[in-house]
């Protein structure tokens, strides 16, 4: 049951947000979250809000019915959004159960090894496509390290300095809109010097020991950060 449902059955029920979290023993807070966010079904919070709600409990994976083609209906779905997407707000969309669309995201990331991509969850538990890396044969990626590093064009060199010198915010996908810069950004990827998890870059320890990066204010990387941008 989604997020959206926990509130209407505590609608229906005539409840406030404060009776329930006086039958539950949680905070107000914590049952609004539930409300806006939701949480995972066997979560101790989520099962008392569903049993103080008369609510059945969740659909076990096992249980839970699943065609041959929920993987590809899934990563079809995620395509389309062009965001990332929770599970939730995946299950909503195709009315299915979570169990369902949990057990059709683990199906396609099974189907997706040994292929270019990969299922990326970020922080926030929400799922999109991303590239796999390590797909790349180390010879090419060692090549692509070697031209990265010695004659960097312009717009490969700033996007190389905005991701190791940039704040969180500054290195989101985001703020890469051009096609120069994704092409520069598949180079370096592919030069291992960046890492993607789908919603952010950033550097690799392979790229910190190239520019003897050690921490903020160390001198050697101090000196590279210049030398890269004078030249370019």
């Amino acid at each position: 049951m989604s997020s959206a449902d926990l509130r209407r059955q505590r609608l229906a029920l005539g409840l406030s947000v404060r009776s329930l979290a006086e039958r539950t023993g949680l905070t107000t807070a914590a049952i609004e979250h539930l409300e806006r966010h939701g949480d995972l079904p066997q979560r101790s919070p989520a099962r008392r809000v569903r049993e103080a709600l008369g609510l059945p409990p969740p659909v076990d994976d096992h249980d839970s019915p699943m065609t041959p083609t929920d993987d590809i209906t899934v990563e079809a779905l995620i395509v389309d959004q062009r965001v990332a997407c929770s599970a939730d707000c995946l299950a909503d969309a195709l009315t299915w159960t979570l169990p369902r669309v949990l057990a059709a995201i683990r199906a396609l990331d099974r189907r997706l090894q040994g292929t270019g991509q990969t299922v990326i969850q970020d922080a926030d538990r929400r799922y999109t496509l991303g590239s796999r890396t390590s797909v790349i044969y180390s010879a090419a990626r060692r090549r692509a390290h070697e031209v990265n590093l010695s004659d960097p064009n312009a717009t490969t060199a700033s996007t190389l300095l905005k991701i190791l010198e940039g704040a969180r915010e500054q290195r989101r996908w985001s703020n890469f809109a051009s096609r120069e810069q994704h092409d520069a950004i598949r180079g370096l990827l592919a030069a291992d010097l960046i890492q993607d998890n789908g919603v952010t870059l950033r550097p690799t320890d392979r790229a910190r020991t190239a520019f003897g990066i050690e921490g903020d204010h160390n001198t050697s990387w101090r000196v590279a950060r210049v030398e890269l941008s004078a030249e370019h």
